[in-house]
């Protein structure tokens, strides 16, 4: 862990190269990040292993969460389904 001096609180890094991920310790909240995998089309990564993906089609954006079970759910913009996307990745991940 680093700390940013402006905020004075702990930042995680973690490494972008292939088998060189940093796991989070036991009891703290997942590490999330966001994927593009192309135009319109970006993945919610949770601890290295994907969850959620959002797509864009016709101005139209929808989330899924990454199971066989799961059907596309409706959001009014990119910014709304990102923040569904990331509630969902807190509260059944962290």
């Amino acid at each position: 862990m680093q700390h940013d001096a402006a905020s004075s609180g702990s930042i995680r890094h973690f490494l972008h190269q292939a088998g060189n991920f940093f796991q989070a310790p036991p009891g703290s909240e997942p590490i999330l990040e966001w994927r593009t995998q192309a135009p319109g089309t970006e993945m919610l990564v949770c601890d290295g292993m994907p969850i959620a993906r959002l797509d864009c089609h016709d101005r139209r954006w929808t989330w899924r969460v990454l199971d066989d079970a799961s059907a596309p759910i409706r959001a009014g913009s990119e910014a709304e389904a990102r923040l569904l996307a990331l509630f969902y990745a807190r509260r059944l991940h962290g």
